[in-house]
């Protein structure tokens, strides 16, 4: 097993490459791809420069250090043996949505800005950003036995809902709406939703429930 010090030299030198790299793409990159069509802007942002700088080098970490992981690299990615969890969150919200945008819009309405090109960030977003947070992160920062306790391990999941909210900074940054997001509270989602993929996560000891829930959230969160 893997001493705390070797732990947190990896999560460390990881962490400082992750957020330098992708917060240089999303102030420094992006901002270029101005003339993009929205579709373009999604395939080169949220498919092809979020897997090079998410999804490849967290799987690639995950197959070399399947030894320090709480859940082994065979059943990140395995079916849940029951779906009952991710119904009810899926039940969830999808009730506190509906009515955000029926108080929101005195009545129910799909959202204009929504086009068929967004679902292709959504098709991908869960599986990106899950992996790399939930079958990376927490994954290797989970102690022996936090799978098997009945308490929650709050250390580990804080610390990833933390780290979860600061990598929105960039694009709230570069879109002009950090300090709306900061002054009104509405950071506090991103910290409540990490904490909900996070107990699917140990609850189903698998990726699978995470990402579905994910990708359903932006998907209502993007239509409503």
């Amino acid at each position: 097993m893997p001493t705390e010090q070797s732990k947190r030299r990896v999560l460390i030198f990881y962490l400082i490459l992750f957020f330098a790299a992708w917060t240089s793409c999303d102030l420094l990159l992006v901002p270029r791809l101005a003339g993009l069509s929205r579709t373009a802007l999604i395939l080169v942002r949220d498919v092809g420069l979020k897997a090079l700088i998410w999804l490849f080098p967290a799987l690639l970490l995950i197959r070399r250090y399947d030894g320090w992981l709480a859940v082994p690299r065979r059943d990140l990615f395995r079916a849940p043996r029951s779906w009952r969890l991710c119904g009810e969150i899926l039940a969830a919200f999808a009730l506190c949505l509906i009515l955000g945008s029926l108080i929101r819009n005195r009545g129910f309405s799909l959202s204009p800005s929504f086009v068929p090109a967004d679902l292709i960030w959504i098709l991908f977003v869960g599986l990106m950003e899950e992996t790399v947070f939930r079958g990376w992160l927490l994954n290797l920062l989970l102690e022996p036995g936090d799978l098997d306790g009945e308490k929650l391990p709050w250390k580990p999941v804080a610390l990833t809902s933390v780290l979860f909210l600061l990598i929105h900074f960039p694009l709230w940054y570069r879109t002009g709406a950090l300090a709306a997001n900061l002054t009104s509270g509405a950071f506090l989602s991103i910290l409540v939703l990490s904490l909900v993929f996070s107990l699917a996560f140990l609850r189903s000891r698998s990726l699978v429930i995470p990402i579905v829930l994910h990708s359903a959230w932006d998907l209502l969160v993007t239509v409503l």
